[in-house]
């Protein structure tokens, strides 16, 4: 079974559970945004992993990404990679931030 089948597979039988089958959340393509996440990790080999939830480990993964629940990240990862083949690091923490102001602001000059 291809990665990216066996994740949609288990993340919408996960979230559809967690979320009462999607009834009242926002959706594209039949997705919730959770679904459609996973499912962009999923089709470039990483398999996202949420704290708190049973995941079963996809033996075609290349990456994994440990998150939370609630946690959503889109982010380049050819640096990712690029730092993964030149040291070749039993571990890679990568911390995702925001670099958006949100809300209005005004600054006195």
């Amino acid at each position: 079974m291809k990665l990216s089948q066996a994740v949609q597979d288990n993340q919408a039988m996960r979230t559809a559970a967690a979320e009462g089958g999607g009834a009242g959340h926002p959706t594209l393509w039949g997705l919730t945004p959770s679904q459609l996440h996973d499912r962009f990790w999923a089709a470039r080999g990483v398999q996202v992993v949420r704290h708190g939830e049973p995941s079963e480990i996809v033996a075609d993964a290349e990456l994994y990404m440990l998150t939370d629940a609630r946690t959503l990240a889109i982010f380049r990862i050819a640096s990712v990679v690029e730092t993964l083949s030149w040291l070749r690091p039993d571990v890679l923490f990568v911390r995702v931030h925001e670099t958006q102001e949100h809300g209005y602001r005004e600054e006195a000059l």
